[in-house]
């Protein structure tokens, strides 16, 4: 994403029926559904999600299904397309990242 995001381009649909030379990725769905990406040390974040005093009580309503605005995916929880962060370092890190 890093790297596509250097450029400006528009996404656009074509159907199928007149798409036709459509690559392989567009016919391989199961392929696309397949792929995940690994973040090292990442699975910290999980651990503080559970912990965290403002996350932990959103994670359990979503389990009780009391919450629908927020997605948990892969363990990681998103509100929208919003990756949520709990109070910690990597919370200051990224902000740092983006911001500066």
């Amino acid at each position: 994403m890093a790297f596509l995001e250097k450029f400006t381009f528009v996404v656009k649909h074509k159907s199928g029926v007149s798409n036709r030379v459509a690559d392989a990725l567009s016919r391989r769905s199961n392929l696309l559904v397949s792929m995940r990406v690994g973040v090292p040390g990442l699975d910290v974040h999980v651990e503080q999600l559970a912990v965290d005093p403002y996350f932990s009580v959103i994670l359990q309503d979503i389990q009780s299904g009391r919450r629908s605005d927020f997605l948990v995916h892969d363990s990681f929880l998103f509100k929208g397309n919003q990756f949520c962060v709990p109070d910690s370092s990597l919370r200051l890190q990224i902000i740092k990242e983006l911001h500066g």
